[in-house]
């Protein structure tokens, strides 16, 4: 499990912050159901939807954060399997 957190600056246009909008993410997030799958690399990122805040208190920004966990697919070298067994039997 591991925590994260996202900083939206706003862009200031005249002197005026203009604000962003955190609902496209939390939309997005509520139809992939907080799970992510890489498309190249097999890595999951699974966001703990009882975790995830927005923040937009500040003038300036909007902080998200949130609790994850991932898994990486770890290539595996091919082994020479075993396929013969020999037992001896001297059970006495």
């Amino acid at each position: 499990m591991a925590d994260a957190g996202i900083v939206l600056h706003y862009p200031q246009v005249d002197g005026i912050y203009q604000p962003i909008s955190a609902e496209p993410l939390r939309k997005l997030l509520r139809q992939k159901g907080y799970s992510f799958r890489g498309q190249s690399g097999g890595t999951l990122i699974e966001i703990d939807s009882s975790t995830f805040r927005i923040w937009n208190d500040q003038r300036d920004r909007t902080d998200i954060t949130f609790r994850f966990t991932y898994q990486v697919t770890v290539p595996r070298q091919p082994e020479t399997k075993i396929n013969v067994f020999e037992i001896e039997r001297d059970w006495t």
